[in-house]
């Protein structure tokens, strides 16, 4: 079984905070004024944790998404065709 770096989304003025203690092995912090995901947290994710993590991966990858706005973008298929 493989587990991959959870992402926590925290609003901006607490991320100084939880960044400063951030353990990079265990959880990957980013943040928003909202708290919630938007498009470059999660371009972020899935530059720096999901693709590194699959690239140690042998096989065809499937990412599921949930359709919010926030995981589609033209940045992020860039990555994708340019990484995997």
């Amino acid at each position: 079984m493989t587990f991959y770096r959870c992402l926590l989304i925290v609003k901006v003025y607490t991320c100084i905070l939880h960044c400063a203690l951030e353990d990079q092995k265990k959880a990957r912090y980013n943040c928003s004024l909202s708290g919630w995901m938007e498009a470059p947290q999660f371009l972020d994710w899935f530059i720096n944790c999901f693709i590194p993590e699959t690239l140690k991966l042998d096989g065809t990858k499937l990412l599921i998404l949930d359709g919010h706005k926030s995981h589609v973008s033209l940045e992020l298929i860039d990555a994708a065709a340019e990484k995997i």
